[in-house]
């Protein structure tokens, strides 16, 4: 059987690698040899057990479908990680998993006895006011609250990596399954879970979970295709970025076809612009369109026009107007970081109001403590410190004729460099800005170029 089974993994993982660059779970296959048992996940020991004479169906259900989701999803670790917590305290007291447990308030330490004659198998006697106690009561009742409101979708995902995975086994294997299921749960499940793919794609819907994100070209291609929903008039595509926390998109549409967009949903940062735009901005240098211009992957469109434009960019000195260009994209980029500081503050203090704590309503109206909640506003607001730096610099680069800073000059700019540190670290962790250290990074203090800025006639 193991070795039957081995050379299914190895099948399957190649498809999951080759049609969708996804990893493999990273679950222990562990076998019985009893063939009354059922197959399925224990996600504390992240194993998967698997009894003889298993059928593709069942195993693809716990491995790449429960297994992969625990391993790789949003709530698959959230829910992974409340079981694993829950279990230290279970295995201390000798608690079973899994069982119905009557509390005792009868102020001992926690231990545990049958329960012969109630309706829970176990009774938990303990002191309430023990804060372990406490802590695990209060974990048990969140996590069977989210586990089985969150059951339809975890087994509508199953159910879904089955259809997925069965299908390159041979015909007819995966639509067996579906007749096999038809009328259960299971097939509810699933449906509503197609639903979903059919209305977003199916990477939208992978990404939505929270599964690893794939920077292949033909991956991001059909990816951005979900959300652009329409390709006809597009003239380039083009990945750029690090595409740790999200994937950095440029769509280029001949002007008739398209206006200009931004769309940011924590997984795509997709800038839509007009090939007029484009053509112009390009000329003027602007930063925002040479990155992905300079450093960017071409994902589909003219590659020979592409070429042709990068190498203009490089062989060409930028003007005077470009620097001048610059300076104005410096001061409008640092007011939208303004603008997106000040609407986190609005949205922070809303909720600060419709708390319903007196304490949470003279929060919101004394003082900014309460408001140090991460947001999107924030992550726009440090993005646009970031280039508005970025313009500054380019404009003096530009005054002198030169396409880059000269690295001196880079490694003056303190600001920046602390920027693009945190921007950095706050990506590799994968966790939203402070509101604390964007402002200090937009306090006046370290903005007196912006007040120079503002005395040139171009800023009035």
């Amino acid at each position: 059987m193991a070795d039957a089974l081995e050379e299914l993994v190895r099948t399957l993982d190649s498809v999951l690698s080759d049609k969708f660059d996804l990893p493999s779970p990273k679950a222990e296959i562990k076998y019985h040899s009893s063939s009354d048992a059922s197959c399925y996940y224990e996600p504390k020991t992240n194993q998967v057990h698997v009894p003889e004479n298993v059928g593709p169906a069942d195993f693809i259900h716990e491995y790449y479908g429960h297994a992969f989701f625990n391993n790789y999803s949003h709530l698959g670790r959230v829910l992974t990680s409340m079981e694993s917590e829950m279990d230290v305290f279970e295995r201390q007291y000798g608690l079973p998993k899994n069982s119905k447990v009557e509390v005792v308030n009868s102020g001992c330490v926690p231990k545990i006895e049958k329960n012969i004659n109630g309706a829970a198998e176990y009774r938990l006697h303990c002191n309430l006011s023990d804060k372990s106690v406490c802590r695990y009561l209060k974990l048990k009742s969140e996590y069977n609250k989210l586990f089985e409101e969150t059951r339809p979708l975890q087994e509508g995902f199953a159910m879904f990596m089955e259809q997925l995975l069965l299908g390159s086994l041979g015909p007819g294997i995966a639509s067996d399954r579906l007749t096999e299921i038809s009328g259960s749960d299971y097939y509810a499940y699933l449906s509503k879970f197609l639903e979903g793919v059919n209305a977003d794609g199916l990477f939208t819907t992978f990404y939505s979970l929270g599964l690893p994100k794939s920077t292949r070209p033909d991956i991001v291609a059909q990816y951005a295709i979900e959300h652009l929903k329409d390709v006809n008039g597009l003239k380039l595509l083009v990945m750029y970025g690090s595409g740790k926390r999200d994937i950095d998109l440029l769509a280029v549409y001949d002007d008739k076809s398209r206006q200009k967009s931004q769309l940011y949903d924590g997984n795509i940062d997709l800038n839509v612009v007009g090939e007029k735009e484009f053509m112009e901005r390009v000329a003027r240098y602007d930063i925002e369109l040479l990155e992905p211009l300079l450093n960017g992957n071409l994902v589909m469109g003219d590659k020979g026009g592409f070429e042709s434009l990068r190498s203009w960019v490089i062989e060409n000195k930028p003007s005077v107007a470009a620097a001048e260009y610059s300076r104005k994209r410096a001061f409008e980029t640092y007011t939208s970081a303004e603008f997106y500081l000040d609407q986190h503050r609005y949205d922070a203090r809303r909720r600060l109001i419709w708390g319903g704590s007196l304490d949470n309503l003279a929060s919101a109206i004394h003082d900014d403590e309460g408001l140090d909640v991460p947001s999107r506003d924030l992550t726009h607001a440090i993005n646009n410190l970031a280039f508005s730096l970025s313009y500054l610099n380019s404009s003096v680069s530009y005054q002198q004729g030169r396409l880059y800073p000269h690295r001196a000059q880079l490694e003056e700019d303190n600001l920046l460099k602390q920027i693009t540190a945190y921007l950095k670290e706050v990506e590799n962790s994968e966790v939203l800005p402070s509101r604390k250290k964007v402002l200090g990074f937009l306090s006046k203090e370290n903005f007196e170029k912006f007040l120079f800025l503002k005395s040139f006639s171009i800023f009035r």
